[in-house]
């Protein structure tokens, strides 16, 4: 059941993407993470793919950390519209730092699985 949200969290995350400056590489990790939920939890895909989404997300997250921390939490939240660049930022490390851990659930899933 979780899975199943996470998928459609990552599904919807993908479609929203199509105002962003930058659209395509963020459908793409969100994308990415859709699929590898799916293969994980309904195929029994190793833990290959999700280490290997998660260390991008984690590196990438890396990266725009110092732009990020200039926002304050509450703000990412109190309205859609973004109000700075920083607030962006801030946004989209959290949407890296969900696909990160998320994906490290599903590689320990991956590891307990027989075969």
């Amino acid at each position: 059941m979780l899975a199943a949200i996470f998928v459609a969290f990552f599904c919807f995350s993908t479609i929203v993407q199509w105002n962003d400056p930058d659209a395509v590489r963020w459908a793409a990790l969100y994308a990415a993470a859709a699929v590898v939920t799916v293969l994980v939890t309904w195929r029994g895909l190793g833990p290959k793919a999700p280490t290997l989404l998660a260390v991008v997300a984690l590196l990438w997250g890396a990266a725009l950390l110092p732009t990020a921390i200039g926002a304050s939490f509450p703000e990412l939240f109190r309205t859609w519209k973004m109000m700075s660049p920083e607030m962006e930022v801030g946004r989209e490390e959290l949407g890296l730092l969900i696909v990160a851990a998320w994906m490290l659930v599903l590689r320990r899933r991956a590891l307990r699985q027989p075969g």
